[in-house]
């Protein structure tokens, strides 16, 4: 079904939204982990939406 997104994409939101909670911590390697997933996701989600 094209309407229903892929689950991969249902993970990646997951792990976008665990980012963001994790930009809040008080320790600086927490932050620039949470920073290189953001680029990673935004990285696969580029490459997912010139597959479709």
């Amino acid at each position: 079904d094209p309407t229903q997104p892929a689950p991969n994409v249902d993970v990646l939101h997951e792990v976008e939204g665990l980012c963001l909670v994790m930009m809040c911590s008080c320790r600086v390697m927490t932050r620039k982990l949470a920073l290189h997933l953001l680029k990673e996701v935004r990285n696969i989600f580029t490459m997912y939406s010139d597959d479709q």
